[in-house]
């Protein structure tokens, strides 16, 4: 698979991953419930998913936090993003 496909396709799980983890009141059990749901499909590698998950928690984490993730440092406010 080339790059740009690979991108393609995993930021695009990524997405609707915190799409659907934003709209629920737990977000790391709806992330569970979306990594369960990749696993399941066999056009996904276990790689992949490892990727998707992995970012998908450094995003809630950094939510959850108020902290950006590029740099670590705290934020005064969560901008356009509620778990």
């Amino acid at each position: 698979m080339r790059r740009a496909d690979h991108l393609l396709k995993t930021m695009s799980a990524l997405r609707q991953c915190l799409d659907e983890c934003r709209q629920d009141a737990t977000p790391l059990a709806a992330l569970d419930k979306c990594v369960k749901q990749l696993r399941q499909n066999p056009d996904w590698t276990d790689a992949e998913v490892a990727e998707v998950e992995a970012a998908a928690r450094r995003a809630i984490e950094s939510a959850s936090f108020g902290r950006t993730p590029a740099s670590g440092r705290q934020s005064t406010k969560m901008v356009g993003v509620h778990f």
